[in-house]
């Protein structure tokens, strides 16, 4: 996975390389107001040739309901199921900010679901919320594919939604085992209707550096920054060690980093060597999520990410015997 805070002019190349490693999929994010998804995921896979490509995740509600079925449906036809986007809420403070927060999320989420699906497939639509409103429209170039639309959903309520409404989950960085675990209970009770568990990606962080202390001074000084910017999340209060994180929200780097253990940041993080995130990922493998986005990085340093995943193919690949 790269985040939006890589630089557009530098996603290509970072996308080939990923593609030439080995890896099958790159998810790409889109954060306000930093680089846009849909132009970086045209870019990547207009340059790369069996690299899939996941957008996740863009906001159902900042973009016009017919705006975001031309996207994804163009990117659709253009490259078939080598695209898959990645829907969700939005940033709360996006939404504040640009006065549109929808007053009840699920209902939200749901209602935009339904006519995005419904406009994926061709079929015309008619809708209106407090925001937009969708008049006997129909795409003249729908979806050539099945579009299976990705959720990002942490809470009972939304991953219920997804369970019910969408074709798989993405799970924000930072959900721990003992999070995971909780979230796949949810998602895979009894569905007749469903063979097999139902599809997940998890994004997760992973530090890894011939020195274990190197590696594990970065996984640092990235749940630190998570712990102070002081984002409270459904994900969070399930990790297993809420106790211990919740006091620590919006706390200074002097106050945080005397908790930030080994042992806690692992709870986040896979970090160390080749050797010691293969084992450390083992953990993630066992929840029963079915894909698992590497966020690389080489102390939080953009500059050094191509780096970084070359390193993760060693941490891939299988141990020498």
């Amino acid at each position: 996975m790269l985040s939006s805070q890589v630089p557009p002019e530098e996603t290509v190349g970072l996308a080939r390389l990923a593609e030439s490693t080995g890896f099958s999929r790159l998810w790409l994010t889109e954060d306000y107001y930093r680089k846009a998804g849909f132009a970086s995921c045209g870019a990547v896979l207009g340059a790369t040739t069996t690299l899939s490509v996941g957008l996740g995740v863009v906001s159902l509600s900042m973009r016009h309901p017919t705006t975001l079925a031309m996207e994804i449906a163009t990117l659709h036809r253009m490259f078939g199921r080598r695209f898959e986007a990645g829907l969700g809420l939005g940033s709360p403070r996006a939404l504040r900010g640009s006065e549109r927060m929808p007053e009840s999320t699920i209902r939200s989420t749901r209602d935009r679901l339904a006519v995005l699906a419904d406009l994926l497939t061709g079929e015309e639509t008619s809708w209106a919320d407090q925001f937009d409103t969708v008049g006997q429209a129909t795409l003249q170039y729908p979806a050539a594919t099945d579009a299976l639309t990705w959720l990002a959903a942490e809470g009972p309520q939304m991953l219920a939604l997804a369970r019910d409404h969408a074709g798989g989950v993405v799970f924000s960085a930072f959900s721990t085992c003992a999070y995971l675990d909780w979230a796949m209970a949810i998602l895979n009770r009894n569905d007749s209707s469903r063979s097999g568990p139902y599809p997940t990606v998890l994004y997760l962080h992973i530090s890894v550096h011939e020195d274990t202390a190197v590696a594990a001074n970065a996984a640092r000084n990235i749940v630190l920054g998570r712990l102070q910017a002081g984002y409270q999340s459904s994900s969070m209060s399930r990790s297993g060690c809420w106790d211990v994180v919740e006091p620590l929200l919006g706390a200074s780097a002097e106050v945080i980093r005397p908790h930030l253990t080994d042992e806690l940041v692992s709870e986040f993080v896979v970090f160390g060597t080749p050797d010691e995130c293969r084992e450390k990922l083992l953990a993630f493998e066992h929840t029963g999520v079915e894909e698992i986005a590497l966020a690389p990085t080489i102390d939080n340093d953009p500059s050094r990410l191509g780096e970084a995943i070359t390193m993760l193919h060693s941490v891939l690949a299988p141990p020498v015997a």
